[in-house]
């Protein structure tokens, strides 16, 4: 979960370059990429699944760093800007998260406590997103009332 925690910054940094016409950077980058993690897994794998998997964070981590470097160049939105923006909705998901969590120590079957879970997550990282103004709100927003129109 955390070594694909990062691939979301790396995929949109890597649609970013492609987009503006530098495939030849994203093909350097991704080569750069794969060396880095066949290199992290050839060492980890004497020391065993644990740290392969640590080793598979690091790369990850590698990846989406190395993913922002050319952002900078190509249109000013380096590494902080883009942790930035996205501080609005990880505060969201961390306050979703732990509210979730926090229904595991009710006493009650694990379906109603999946169906609680799935139904409360959604409710409350929609209210946190409506009260961050976050601009997903209001695409869902907006689809949801499309919906319910038809």
């Amino acid at each position: 979960c955390i070594a694909l925690m990062f691939w979301p910054i790396s995929s949109a940094n890597g649609q970013l370059i492609n987009a503006i016409g530098r495939s030849d950077v994203s093909l350097k980058l991704d080569i750069i990429k794969k060396i880095i993690g066949v290199i992290l897994f050839l060492i980890n794998i004497p020391f065993g699944i644990v740290y392969m998997a640590i080793g598979k964070c690091l790369s990850s981590i590698i990846a989406m760093l190395l993913d922002t470097l050319p952002n900078k160049k190509f249109i000013d939105y380096n590494f902080f800007n883009q942790i930035r923006d996205l501080i609005p909705n990880l505060i969201c998901s961390l306050i979703m998260g732990i509210i979730v969590f926090s229904i595991k120590f009710l006493n009650i079957s694990n379906l109603l406590m999946l169906l609680l879970q799935v139904f409360i997550g959604v409710v409350v990282y929609f209210i946190l997103s409506r009260v961050f103004e976050l601009e997903g709100y209001y695409m869902i927003k907006e689809h949801l009332i499309k919906f319910i129109r038809k």
